[in-house]
Parts: structure tokens; sequence; C-alpha cells
């Protein structure tokens, strides 16, 4: 079962890798949650989310992720926050910070506020989360560093300084300023590289442990009490989602990535024919979640059947050979057939979300086999001849006569006077991708051909 986690300065994601096997995602904003949502984990996690200059995650795209059969956990930070609000409505809170919270004894924002870099640093934390001085100064005071009088007015110092500005070093130096004793500055000044509680990180670690062992005890989707209700407003946000990337679903279409799809380009007019399939179904998608619908599972149950009576999968060994073509687990049949029930009855639009149908669309078409196994083969071929992303310079061509190889002599058909908007039409975001896909085919086809001293068995091109 896939998890989607939201963590970014909190933790590394390498270790919180080592805890829980989940995609992890940088700190949420927005929209993340609706989009991570459309690939249908069994839970999404939201530890570190951005907030003051960004704007922060809705809480009706988590009360729509968790109608749609997710469960939402939250911890440590933006988690927490959310948590403590939705744990009502079923959102799952772990943790210290998410107590507090939730008993009001912490209530403003910025106890979790911190500054960071950005993910190519590592998230490089510029200031100290007041809840972790909290607890920091709690533990000194618990060892006798400091004394009750010091702990209180360093507790208020704190407080009144901006998030951004909280480092141990500006506070302590605040704290003297304000009449704090020198000596019990400096105790404490020596004491802090080793005595420093980090809570946010603790409740990252517990909150993805929590997962791990919900996930242990079952699988069932996540049910609600509540019936979620589209609004205008909400209609306006998700007209605002449009365009998000979604994460990676994982399997064999992550790790071809478009190399697959371009096995379909390479079909001329049947890209056009799976496409329009696909667009079927991300219409069915987002109109169901416009309209608030939940999942019956009586629709899905009513789609296994009708799949498995087309494919002839009457018994299980038949199933797990098909699941095992088609790049699927069970769960991702399951997500697969519960997609399939809402497009028989639903439209949308979202062309940013394409390739994602295309690749359901092939693999009910019955075509996922054939397409995956031509590009994994072109794939490891041509990396072992150092070709993944050829130039121009490897196939001793012209821009002109690339082109004259690939429309009239492969694809039998004009070259297009406008190839960016051809490159458009085939969903490449440029015409340097298109380039690169149609040099990987003629190499491809040319150093098959020199190896194996005769013609390469290749899907017709018709």
């Amino acid at each position: 079962m896939r998890v989607i986690v939201f963590l970014g300065p909190t933790m590394a994601c390498g270790e919180a890798g080592g805890v829980l096997r989940a995609t992890y995602l940088p700190p949420a904003s927005r929209g993340d949650v609706y989009a991570a949502a459309q690939s249908r984990p069994w839970a999404i996690a939201i530890i570190d989310g951005f907030f003051h200059r960004v704007p922060s995650v809705l809480h009706k795209e988590i009360l729509w992720a968790m109608s749609r059969g997710i469960h939402v956990y939250g911890a440590s930070s933006m988690g927490a926050l959310r948590a403590a609000e939705l744990s009502p409505f079923g959102m799952v809170g772990v943790g210290r910070v998410f107590e507090a919270y939730r008993e009001g004894t912490l209530t403003d924002d910025d106890e979790v506020a911190i500054v960071h870099g950005a993910s190519d640093s590592g998230y490089l934390k510029g200031s100290e989360a007041l809840v972790n001085i909290r607890a920091t100064l709690a533990q000194a005071l618990a060892t006798e560093i400091i004394d009750t009088d010091t702990h209180a007015e360093m507790i208020r110092v704190a407080k009144d300084m901006f998030y951004p500005e909280r480092t141990w070093d500006r506070l302590l130096r605040a704290g003297e300023a304000q009449g704090v004793p020198a000596e019990q500055c400096r105790r404490l000044a020596d004491w802090l590289p080793a005595g420093t509680v980090d809570v946010k990180r603790d409740d990252a670690l517990e909150l993805l442990r929590r997962i791990g062992s919900d996930m242990a005890r079952s699988t069932e989707p996540k049910q609600v009490s509540y019936r979620f209700h589209s609004t205008t407003v909400w209609e306006e946000h998700c007209n605002g989602f449009d365009g998000r990337a979604l994460p990676d679903t994982g399997g064999a279409d992550e790790s071809l990535g478009d190399e697959l799809l371009d096995e379909l380009r390479l079909l001329g007019e049947d890209y056009d024919i799976e496409r329009e399939r696909a667009q079927s179904r991300v219409l069915a998608a987002e109109l169901a979640l416009r309209q608030g619908d939940t999942l019956d599972p009586a629709d899905t149950e009513d789609q296994v059947r009708s799949i498995r009576r087309d494919h002839g999968l009457d018994d299980e060994a038949r199933l797990d050979q098909w699941l095992l073509r088609n790049g699927l687990s069970r769960e991702g049949f399951v997500g697969l057939m519960q997609d399939e029930s809402e497009v028989q009855r639903i439209l949308s639009r979202y062309r940013g979300w394409i390739p994602k149908y295309l690749y359901d669309s092939l693999r009910l078409s019955g075509r996922y086999e054939a397409l995956e196994a031509r590009a994994r083969t072109k794939q490891g071929l041509l990396s072992r001849w150092g070709l993944s992303s050829p130039a121009l310079a490897d196939a001793g061509m012209s821009e002109s006569e690339l082109w004259r190889w690939f429309f009239q002599d492969l694809l039998e058909q004009p070259i297009p006077r406008d190839i960016a908007a051809y490159a458009a039409t085939r969903d490449y975001e440029d015409v340097d991708l298109l380039r690169r896909a149609a040099l990987r085919e003629l190499l491809f086809r040319r150093k098959t051909v020199a190896t194996l001293d005769a013609p390469a068995q290749l899907v017709s091109h018709g």
C-alpha cells in the first residue's frame, strides 16, 4: 500500500525512509494534498507544510481526501495544526505537539514555525521552533541547569521574538539583556549542544511508526461519518489547482518514466485513440470530486467482476498473472476499478493528468504489455550504448534530415509546418523532448539492426 508523506526541515527523508517506506514529498502547500490524493494512496501524512508567505494546506482538501477513502495523518508542524483542527472529522494526530494544540495548551501557529533553506540545502534551518525551545527549557529546568525564574523569563522572551529570529544565540543574548542572570545564561549555553530537545522530530518518528503499525493491522480504506459537500468556493480552489503535478505512482511507470509513452507516441494516430480514452477517465474523476461523490463499494465490485469477465480472469492465478503483466499490485487493481466505476458516470478535463490515465487505458485495452516490453528493451540497450539522451551528432544528421526521417519515413505523413505545435499535440513539453524521442527511436533501430544483422522485431507502426 502506498503512503505519501510531506516532509521538510523536521527530519531528513533518508532517515524517515528507514522507518517507513513511503513517497516523500516537500513540505505541503495549498493544493498539494488534493494533488497527492489523485493517485489514491492508502494514506497521506503531513509533517511539514508552508504558511505565511506561501498559501497553506486547506482544511477542505484534507476533508475531501478522507472522503475518498484516504487515511490522513498529521504531526510535528503543519500536520499537528491541521490534525488538531480536523481530528473530530477523522484526521489522525500523533505526538506531543498535536496533543498540545488539541488540548489548547498551544494556540498560535508560530509555535511550530521556522525559516529554512530550499530542498537543495537539505532544508537548512535558520531558526528554532518555539515548541522545541519550550521542550528544551523544560528539560533544562528539570535537570537544574536553570532555575524557575530563568525558565519563565526565557519562555517569555522567546515568545515575544518574531519566529524567524528565534535562534539560541539570539535568545540567550536577548534574555541576558532583559535581566536573566549572566550565570544562568552561561550554564544554559554550555549545556545546550547536548541538551537540546527536538520534539518535532520525535513526533515525526512516532507518526511514521504509527502509520506502519496501522497498515500492519488493516489496509481498509478510510471511512468517514460526514458527506463531503462541494461548494462554489471549493470548485474555485479546484480550478486554481489545475495543472499541479501529481506525485510518481511507482512501479513500471516510474522506472520507465515517459519511455513507455514514447512507444505509444511513435504509433501515430494510435496515440490519439488512447489519449481520448484517457481523457474520458480524467473527466470522470474530476466531475466526481466536484460533486462530492463518495465511492460506492458495490460499484467497484461490479467493475471488478466486469473486468475479470472481459479478460478471462476467472481464477486467482490468472488474475495474478494479468496484474504482473500490466505492472499492477492487488491494491493498484482495486484503485483502477474504483476509477473505472467513476468513468462510467462522470467527465473531466485535466490535460496535465492525461499521462497517468493513459497507462491505465493501455492496461484495460491490453496494449500495455507489448509497449512496456519494447520501452524497457530500448531503455536498456540505449543505456548500454551510452545513447540514453542522444544528440543530432550521434545520428550524423541535421535537424531537417531527422524530421524527414521521423515524419515521412517512420510515420508516413508530411512534415508539420509547426513542429512545436505537433509536439504539444503529443503531450511533449517542448520540441527538445520530441527530438529526443525521434533520435532514440532512430538509433535504436539502427543499432539493433547492426547488432543482430537482421530486421529488429518491432511493434508495427501501421
